[in-house]
C-alpha cells in the first residue's frame, strides 16, 4: 500500500506547550486510518495541520506529495475535512448551501455534485429542506455532503458521530464504510474504542501531543499484552500519564 499521507517530526506548541509533539505516521492510499485518544490529546490539531488549515510548529507534512504548508490549494483541493462542529447555514436550502459551496470550489457540473454528494450520505430526498429545520444527524450527513461536495481524494472526519443516538451513529459508520468502498482514503478521529476497532485498518494512539502506538489493532494488543483496544488504550494511556 502505497503512502498518501506521511508526517514526519509534526508539532505544534500554543503559547511556549506543545499541544502535538514530533508525531510521525504515515496512511496508505484507499486505508481507514484512526486517530485515538482522549479530549485534549492533539487529535484536533493533528487533522488541522494534515489538511492544510494549520501549520505546525515543526515537522513537515505532504498529502499524496504535496506540502500541506507550501501547497495548500493543491492540498484542500484534494482534500475534505469535517470538523467536530458543523458549519452549515441554517437559512439556506440544502440544496443551495450546497450549491454555494461546490461554486466556491468551481466545480463546472455543481447540481450533479450536490445530487451525487447527497445520495452519498442518504440525504437527497431531504434535498430542499431548509437547514435549520432538519435532525442534529441529518445535519451532520448535510455536513459530510459539504465535505464530498468536490469528490476529494481523502476525507478527514473528526469525531464523526460526536452527540448522535445509536441510529444515526450507526448511519454515519455505514457512510464512511461506503465511501471506504468506493477507494477513498480516510482518517477518522475518535475517543470511542467501538468505533475504532469496527473501522479502522490501523490506529494510532495520541495522548497529550504524542504517539503512544501505531499499527493494526491485532500488533497493539500483541505488543500491550492484552485482549482488546480498551485493555491496550488505558495500559498506554496509563503509561503516558505516569
Amino acid at each position: 500500500m502505497s503512502a498518501f499521507v506521511v508526517a514526519e517530526g509534526l508539532g505544534k506548541t500554543y503559547l511556549e506547550e506543545p499541544a502535538v509533539d514530533d508525531v510521525n505516521f504515515t496512511v496508505g492510499k484507499g486505508e481507514i486510518f484512526g486517530f485515538l485518544g482522549p479530549n485534549g490529546a492533539g487529535k484536533t490539531t493533528t487533522l488541522r495541520m494534515v489538511c492544510g488549515v494549520l501549520d505546525p510548529s515543526r515537522g513537515s507534512c505532504t498529502v499524496n506529495g504535496l506540502d500541506t504548508v507550501d501547497d495548500k490549494i493543491g492540498v484542500k483541493e484534494i482534500t475534505g475535512y469535517l470538523p467536530e462542529e458543523d458549519f452549515l447555514y441554517g437559512d439556506m436550502t440544502v440544496r443551495d448551501h450546497l450549491r454555494y459551496i461546490g461554486e466556491l470550489y468551481g466545480i463546472e457540473s455543481v447540481g450533479e455534485a450536490v445530487v451525487r454528494s447527497l445520495r452519498a450520505v442518504d440525504m437527497e430526498p431531504q434535498i430542499d429542506d431548509v437547514v435549520k429545520t432538519l435532525s442534529k444527524g441529518q445535519r451532520r450527513r448535510v455536513a459530510i455532503a459539504k465535505t464530498l461536495i468536490h469528490d476529494p481524494q481523502i476525507i478527514l472526519l473528526d469525531e464523526v458521530t460526536s452527540g448522535l443516538d445509536p441510529v444515526y451513529a450507526r448511519k454515519m459508520v455505514d457512510v464512511i464504510r461506503e465511501l471506504h468502498g468506493r477507494g477513498k482514503t480516510i482518517i477518522l478521529s475518535t475517543h470511542l474504542l467501538d468505533e475504532a476497532t469496527e473501522l479502522c485498518d490501523r490506529i494510532l494512539i495520541i495522548n497529550r501531543g504524542r504517539v503512544m502506538a501505531c499499527d493494526t489493532l491485532k500488533a497493539i494488543l500483541e505488543e500491550t499484552d492484552t485482549q482488546n483496544l480498551q485493555g491496550a488504550f488505558f495500559k498506554l494511556i496509563g503509561k503516558s500519564s505516569d
